[in-house]
């Protein structure tokens, strides 16, 4: 049983559209030629196919470890499974080194990819020169809200207002009436009522954002009569 042979087997399953045996030759095959590209990329592109996705991640994830992805699209695709199968960290922390690398190109929709996958891990202090490069690059709207959120999640609400207002003002948003509640919130963490009281009343305007703004601005109008009442009470 040599190569051709091999070969000409796969072809007849092939033209009979008979996966599974395409699967089981394809997984002897790359036993048998370890470091053919070929075969392993056939053998990952069956197991998708065949609904097994994890393991079509997993024979990409080796194929990478050995060294047989070296194309900027095939990394970016490698970062996506990363994506897709909750685990951005990973997907992450291997992007970022090919970028550093060069392996990757530096393009706006890599570094939004790169940007999006710290955010899913939650690495905000990561994300944000990310996020800030990829802002700064693109002027959109969505992208000084993703970079926003990153400055808020970390604790920064001064800087966080004012790039969501930034990202109001550029446009684009799907759900400006969240980003509204996001203003309201950053300037109630910097104890500015009145400001936050103008933010929630924007997102009055939007029915998803209505309910959630409403309750904010009761809280506001409750911690003001408190606040009277302790003013008169020191007062007398």
């Amino acid at each position: 049983a040599d190569r051709q042979t091999y070969s000409l087997l796969l072809y007849y399953y092939q033209q009979l559209a008979m996966l599974p045996d395409q699967l089981a030759l394809m997984e002897a095959m790359v036993t048998r030629w370890p470091t053919e590209k070929a075969n392993w990329t056939s053998y990952a592109s069956l197991l998708a196919q065949l609904g097994r996705e994890a393991d079509a991640f997993e024979v990409n994830r080796i194929m990478y470890l050995n060294g047989m992805l070296t194309s900027s699209a095939e990394l970016v695709r490698l970062a996506q499974y990363y994506s897709w199968y909750d685990y951005p960290y990973g997907g992450a922390v291997m992007l970022e080194r090919e970028l550093n690398a060069g392996r990757v190109e530096r393009s706006t929709a890599n570094m939004q990819l790169l940007a999006n996958l710290w955010r899913h891990a939650r690495e905000w202090e990561r994300a944000m020169p990310v996020l800030e490069r990829v802002a700064t690059t693109s002027g959109a709207g969505p992208d000084f809200e993703a970079y926003g959120e990153a400055l808020y999640q970390a604790g920064r609400f001064e800087e966080a207002e004012a790039i969501f207002v930034q990202a109001l003002n550029r446009g684009g948003l799907s759900r400006p009436g969240d980003i509204w509640t996001y203003v309201g919130n950053a300037r109630m963490e910097q104890n500015d009522l009145g400001g936050a009281a103008r933010a929630f009343h924007r997102a009055l305007e939007w029915e998803y954002s209505r309910a959630g703004a409403q309750g904010w601005l009761e809280f506001i109008a409750s911690k003001r009569a408190i606040l009277a009442a302790a003013a008169e009470l020191e007062r007398q």
